[in-house]
């Protein structure tokens, strides 16, 4: 992979698809601005996939379950993670879904245009992951507001402000675990965070870190 794209291109001020499909032909592999390289190719994004041993996905000094693992440790985390994905897991909740967008929809102002993706998307993202993990209803309007800010401190490429934009989350994850450390372990207590909290990967429990990491990355996206 040593093409590259030249310095004299820029993607600034451009539609970023538009622009990728324009370079694809010429180039199999460019650098962003954040200079990150970016493969333009499902062969070269195949090739990477499954040579961990030259291009690895633990590239961040942050923990990232299981997306930031190699090998056989990804494998690990992702099966304990995957377990709560299955059609079988998710099938007793989907009434509750259906109940969450169909509340949603009756409450949306008629006879005005609304924000397909604000009004309508992320509040019933984060509604319906609330429910599907046990979460109080009094936290949605943080979790709104993260999902918009992470957002926009992904797109401005800041680190420094990804970085408070993690770190606010991890704040917030704990604040649910903490009071819940011991209901977790009761019998009574079976949703997908006290679930979550009772997982096991290669013999020990997750740690809060850990745990923290998998919220983050693998649900509130």
């Amino acid at each position: 992979m040593t093409d590259h794209m030249p310095d004299d291109l820029s993607a600034t001020g451009r539609d970023l698809r538009a622009y990728t499909d324009e370079l694809r032909p010429r180039h199999g592999v460019v650098r962003n601005a954040q200079g990150e390289w970016v493969l333009l190719r499902h062969e070269l994004v195949v090739q990477a996939a499954l040579s961990d041993d030259r291009f690895s996905s633990a590239v961040s000094s942050h923990l990232h379950v299981p997306n930031g693992m190699d090998s056989a440790e990804h494998t690990a985390y992702r099966e304990a993670v995957d377990g709560f994905l299955t059609p079988e897991a998710l099938a007793p909740f989907r009434e509750r879904f259906r109940r969450v967008a169909t509340g949603l929809a009756a409450s949306l102002p008629r006879g005005v245009a609304v924000d397909a993706v604000s009004q309508v998307g992320v509040r019933f993202a984060v509604r319906a992951q609330s429910a599907w993990l046990g979460w109080p209803a009094d936290l949605e309007d943080r979790l709104v507001d993260w999902v918009a800010e992470n957002h926009a401190a992904t797109r401005s490429g800041d680190r420094s402000w990804t970085q408070r934009v993690a770190e606010s989350f991890d704040d917030l994850i704990r604040s649910v675990l903490e009071p819940r450390r011991g209901a977790a372990h009761e019998d009574g207590a079976d949703d997908v965070t006290a679930r979550l909290m009772r997982t096991e990967v290669n013999g020990r429990p997750l740690t809060d870190a850990e745990i923290v990491s998998v919220l983050r990355n693998s649900v509130m996206r």
